[in-house]
This record gives C-alpha cells, structure tokens and sequence, in this order.
C-alpha cells in the first residue's frame, strides 16, 4: 500500500505525543518546524525542502542534451514540452506576441512549484512537508512576481508608468479616485495570489490529517480502514492539485504581468 507523504511521518510519532494530545500531534504535521541551526540561524523543514525542490530543478536542467537543436531526452523534450505550453497559451496571448523575454521566469515558476508540490508528497522523515502550504513561501512568490509585474511596468511605460493605474476615457474628476483604486487593487490581486497557492495546497493536509485523526480518537478498526482510504483518495487528489495549482499560479502571474506591459491587450 502507498502511503501518502503526510501520513507516514505521522504514525511514526503519534504513539507518544509531546503535548499529550493525538489530534494535535497529527495536525501538527502540516505546519513547519524547526530541525536544527546554522551558524546561530534556525533551519526549518519547509527551507530544506525548498532547497532540495531547487537542486533537483537545477539538476534537472543541467542533465538535459544541449547539444542538439533538435529536442532529445525524455528531460529535454519534457522542458521544452512545458515551455512551448508556457509561451503559446499564456503568454502571447496576454503580451500581445512581446512577452517571449518573460518565459523563462514563467517556466521557472511553474516547474519550481510544480516541484515542491510533488516532493511534499514524498514522505521524507523529519524534513517531509509541502513548503507552499507555508504563508511566507507563498507570499515570497507573489512578491516576486509583483515585483517583476511592477519594474515591467515601469520599464516598458516610463514617464507614462501612473497612467497604468488609470483607466482610459475617464473624467478627469474620477481620475484621483480611480487611480487610488487601481493602486490598491494591485497589491490586492497579488495577495490574493499568495493564499490562493497557500490556501489550496494547507487544505489537503488538514483533510487527510482529520481522517488520520479519527483513527486515535475513536481508536477502532471499523473507523481505520475508511480513514486510511479516505485518506489515500486525498492524497491522490493531492496528486492532481500539485499541478492544478502550478499553473493557476502561473496563468495568473502572467495576467498579472501582461496587464503591466500590454495593458490595452
């Protein structure tokens, strides 16, 4: 049987739960936590996982054949499968055919999610746990993306920059009003942005933690066996949302962008 990479970690501790408590201890699972120190500095799981999710990135990049224009390797036609995707239904559709500078940081941003995503299902002891059901990983990537949204902007308009933030036909009285709304919604659009990605990948954990759960409170086999299947139908869902997730955040980070450099597009 394939157990989901939040169960595992959790069995192997619920025996005798620091806080005396089963339901926390299972719950507890889903949040990150500290594992040790460098040079005076605490090292969490969700930075470690991190780490790991951009060195098999970056690995996997370097193993594919460069040599030939044409694509070879499953590795090399697998990347070039999902930057076409990237940049012919994203992309220039919202850039107008001017965005093929910014496929690289869109295809970076879909693998690198899409990677840490999948390793959080892997159940890896005392470091396992998927780093974007964390708040300030979500909320580095939609700062990022902001970023990149707002020195677009500025790059491609210039002296026109505060122009983006109004739109145009308007009377001149409700340019000042408009323009204080366009400004806040566009910190508010990429917030949104970060607890979309946050929201979505917290809720499988918790849900499979609550079936884990009902197993100690009730502490019965006619509730285990559903639980356990309960819990492996979850995480197959898991599966799905990983990607599902990837690229929402993408699509969005795109829309995000190509209103800042193509805004009449």
């Amino acid at each position: 049987m394939i157990i989901p990479g939040f169960i595992a970690p959790v069995l192997a501790s619920v025996e005798s739960p620091q806080d005396g408590n089963p339901v926390i201890a299972v719950l507890n699972h889903a949040k990150d936590h500290k594992i040790g120190e460098i040079a005076g500095m605490p090292v969490t799981a969700f930075q470690v996982m991190l780490a790991i999710s951009a060195v098999v990135l970056v690995g996997a990049a370097l193993l594919c054949d460069r040599r030939s224009l044409v694509p070879r390797g499953f590795l090399r036609n697998t990347f070039e499968s999902i930057m076409l995707f990237i940049r012919d239904e994203m992309v220039r559709p919202a850039f107008g055919g001017h965005g093929d500078a910014f496929v690289p940081f869109f295809s970076t941003c879909f693998l690198f999610i899409l990677t840490v995503n999948l390793l959080g299902m892997v159940p890896l002891p005392v470091i396992g746990g998927t780093a974007t059901s964390a708040l300030p990983v979500t909320g580095a990537l939609a700062a990022i993306v902001m970023l990149v949204s707002f020195f677009s902007g500025l790059f491609t308009a210039k002296s026109h920059f505060l122009s983006l933030f109004i739109p145009s036909g308007l009377p001149t009285a409700l340019k000042p009003l408009l323009f204080v709304l366009e400004l806040v919604g566009f910190f508010i659009k990429h917030g949104v942005l970060m607890v979309r990605l946050f929201a979505n990948m917290l809720a499988g954990h918790l849900v499979i933690g609550a079936f884990v759960a009902l197993i100690f409170v009730y502490k019965s086999y006619g509730v285990a066996v559903p639980a356990i299947g309960l819990s492996l139908f979850v995480s197959c869902l898991e599966l799905l949302v990983a990607f599902l997730q990837a690229y929402v955040f993408t699509l969005l980070a795109v829309l995000f962008v190509g209103g800042m450099v193509h805004p009449d597009h």
